[in-house]
This record gives C-alpha cells, sequence and structure tokens, in this order.
C-alpha cells in the first residue's frame, strides 16, 4: 500500500508490484499477504506477541498520516517530526520483531525491552 500512496513507481531499483499488476490488484494482494501474516502471528498462541504486531499495524497508519500531512502542507516538519514518522513506518516493525523474539524465546520481561 505504501508504494500506491507515495506513487512510488521503483522501490530498491525494481518496478513496483502495482506498476506491473494495476493498483487494484496490487492492493488486493497486499490485503491478502498482511491477512495471512496475521493468521500465522495468531496461531503462534502469544497474545503477547499478537498485541506487539497490532500496534506496528497502527504505526504504520500513524506514519503515512503524518507524512500524508506534510504531502499537502498542513504542518510544519521538524527533524523529530520526521524521526518519529521513519519510526511509526520503519523502525516500530523491526522493534516489534525484536520484541516478539524475546517474548517467544521465554526470556524475562526485564530482559525484552531494549535500554
Amino acid at each position: 500500500h505504501d508504494d500506491i500512496l507515495d506513487e512510488a513507481d521503483v522501490r530498491r531499483g525494481e518496478a513496483t508490484a502495482h506498476t506491473l499488476i494495476g493498483e487494484k490488484a496490487a492492493t488486493l494482494v497486499g490485503d491478502y499477504l498482511f491477512a495471512t501474516a496475521s493468521v500465522l502471528v495468531a496461531e503462534l498462541g502469544s497474545l503477547p506477541v499478537v498485541v506487539l504486531i497490532s500496534k506496528v499495524v497502527a504505526d504504520f497508519g500513524r506514519g503515512e498520516l503524518a507524512q500524508s500531512a506534510v504531502r499537502f502542507e498542513a504542518v510544519d516538519y521538524s527533524l523529530e517530526d520526521y524521526l518519529a514518522k521513519s519510526f511509526y513506518k520503519t523502525a516500530s516493525l523491526l522493534a516489534a520483531a525484536c520484541h516478539a523474539a524475546a517474548v517467544l524465546s521465554g526470556v524475562g520481561a526485564s530482559s525484552q525491552e531494549a535500554k
């Protein structure tokens, strides 16, 4: 969905899905992959991990909204705003993946949070 919203035809030197199969098909494929991943996370049987990943989905939306607000010049954009947007759109997923691995491995709560 991000490439469609950003109107990006190329990502990391390769044509984006929506340029190859169209926006509707790319959106449906993205929805299917998201739903399939959600089922796999739920099947892990760990509510804390489901909550972590759900927060990432909310972060994606928050980051996209922040980026859109700037695109339409609705707000001033500071370095702090840029870093927050980048966290929500990218780093949140990486942080949650590491946290989820710690939860699933059974390490204590004090070791699960990055310092």
